[in-house]
């Protein structure tokens, strides 16, 4: 790929991703309106989504079972289903990403890495798992979808983060609660000088996500352009998904 194709690819990329975030950080608010109102009726949680998707599973018993693993159709490699892609048929024979990895009927999986993905196009290992001909998108598109289930899969744990009132927002109540943060998320229209006072004052992984305006309307509230998380389950989630998505996101090699 030249240099200008490249160029084009990452340009589009970030297109894209703004026109959908403010779309995706909506469907997230409501599932987890949805959880939260379904929690309330039945005195009990009901997941709605995979955020949890890395908790021990129990047998009747109550006991740690081993996870499902699943192989990589590039590699061959086995991993957690969690720590895989699902994709998934249309009638059409168009190849989609299972999101939630709760499509019925057949999928493959493939790794977050970039060169399984441009693996399993080049040896046409979709068509092989799915065992017929497979109408996938182009290269470009693909990376694109796959981004954008990751970052859905973000958006749920951030608003449901929210519900659950373990996400900080403003400057001053994250500095008083530093001690307690386990991961910091600044967009990427925060200002240079606001960075560099957090980073001085909270020992804290930072990671670059979205825009203030999405990260707000996933809280219920304005503009926010830092966002502190003190539950360890959720910020290593996050954190994987994050470094999920740097993978994908960057600059092809084909």
């Amino acid at each position: 790929m030249t240099q200008t194709k490249k160029e084009n690819l990452e340009q589009e990329q970030i297109q894209i991703t703004s026109q959908f975030h403010s779309s995706y950080a909506q469907e997230a608010v409501n599932r987890s309106n949805l959880e939260a109102s379904t929690e309330i009726d039945n005195h009990q949680p009901v997941h709605l989504t995979e955020v949890n998707d890395q908790e021990d599973l129990l047998d009747e018993q109550g006991q740690s079972v081993k996870k499902p693993q699943r192989s990589c159709i590039a590699c061959r490699q086995k991993f957690d289903s969690h720590q895989l892609l699902r994709f998934v048929l249309d009638p059409m024979g168009q190849l989609w990403v299972d999101i939630f990895r709760k499509a019925p009927g057949r999928g493959a999986n493939l790794c977050f890495k970039q060169k399984c993905v441009q693996l399993a196009i080049k040896k046409k290992a979709f068509s092989h798992a799915f065992k017929q001909n497979v109408l996938h998108p182009s290269t470009e598109d693909l990376y694109i979808q796959i981004m954008h289930a990751i970052d859905r899969k973000i958006f749920d744990l951030i608003a449901l983060a929210g519900r659950k009132r373990t996400v900080i927002s403003g400057l001053n109540l994250l500095e008083s609660l530093a001690p307690k943060l386990k991961l910091l998320i600044c967009t990427t229209d925060c200002a240079l000088s606001s960075k560099e006072q957090i980073k001085k004052k909270i020992n804290c992984d930072m990671v670059d996500f979205s825009d203030s305006q999405t990260l707000g309307h996933l809280l219920g509230k304005d503009k926010r352009v830092i966002l502190g998380f003190e539950e360890l389950d959720t910020a290593n989630h996050l954190r994987t998904l994050l470094t999920y998505r740097s993978e994908i996101l960057a600059k092809p090699s084909f």
